[in-house]
């Protein structure tokens, strides 16, 4: 969970009846009493990474399981910012030693970080730089 002036947001996965994977932003107003879904789910991801916070509240930036994405009007809609590179190996893929990316976001340079853990290809880790 990431606060942002006394709001909190928490990107949530769900495992659908259809056996994906759906993710929804949720936000508490009251100190995490009651939840709120933000928007539309976003299906066959996760969120894995985020929320990070750019130009003001509304503006959200998180990892998912294929890309990382952004919202303009706090979590209500979502776009791609970018894909990942196309070497990196699936997620999820414990046997190869694949883990999920974390994500960093330098807002004021609109400049992204992603690591990627894989233990079989790379034994530090690879970190990604995407810049706008």
């Amino acid at each position: 969970v990431q606060v942002y002036r006394g709001i909190g947001y928490w990107p949530c996965n769900r495992w659908t009846k259809e056996k994906k994977w759906s993710a929804v932003m949720v936000a508490t107003r009251d100190k995490g009493k009651t939840w709120q879904e933000l928007g539309k789910p976003l299906d066959d991801t996760m969120f894995c990474s985020g929320p990070f916070f750019g130009k003001d509240g509304k503006h959200l930036v998180v990892a998912t399981l294929k890309e990382i994405v952004e919202s303009g009007d706090g979590g209500e809609t979502w776009k791609k910012v970018a894909d990942y590179p196309a070497d990196i190996p699936p997620f999820g893929d414990h046997k190869n030693g694949c883990g999920f990316p974390s994500l960093g976001y330098d807002a004021a340079g609109d400049v992204f970080y992603l690591f990627f853990p894989n233990m079989k290809n790379w034994p530090e880790g690879q970190l990604y730089r995407h810049a706008r």
